[in-house]
């Protein structure tokens, strides 16, 4: 698997497992992150759990298999790769979008949470990447391009 996914560190340690494509992964890779990131601070690793929950739960209802799960720690920060065989690309939610909606709101949440996050489309399928690090006092910086117009964040 191509390792060069732009904002993504691969400094530390890491690991890279396949994932079984069942809900049942949902739960497993939080416990991946959680004990690759147990050297850093737990506010960071609880928003690497989160974000890799809502990637993982939006690969397995939307992509394709196989799923897999990369995770690699830094010094003070966490970086995910979540890819799946599916090439339908993810999108944010649009500004028209029904409020009351149960489900939809994954990306937005990876884009107001994680220092760094993109979607890279892979010769089959695709990878979902994030990265959260300790200074979330600067802005959220992203690859995913989009407009005004399907972003009322912006």
């Amino acid at each position: 698997m191509d390792r060069t996914v732009p904002g993504v560190a691969h400094d530390g340690p890491g690991v890279h497992v396949e994932l079984p494509f069942v809900p049942d992964a949902v739960p497993q890779a939080r416990s991946i992150v959680r004990a690759q990131g147990a050297s850093l601070p737990p506010v960071l690793v609880a928003d690497a759990e989160l974000l890799t929950s809502e990637v993982v739960s939006n690969a397995v209802m939307h992509g394709a298999p196989p799923l897999h799960l990369a995770v690699v720690v830094g010094e003070d920060h966490l970086s995910v790769e979540i890819s799946d065989g599916s090439d339908a690309v993810p999108s944010l939610l649009t500004v028209d979008s029904d409020p009351d909606s149960v489900s939809g709101r994954g990306l937005r949440i990876v884009q107001l949470i994680a220092s760094g996050w993109g979607i890279e489309p892979r010769d089959r399928g695709k990878t979902v990447w994030f990265r959260v690090s300790g200074d979330r006092a600067r802005p959220p910086h992203h690859e995913h391009q989009h407009s005004e117009e399907t972003d009322p964040w912006s």
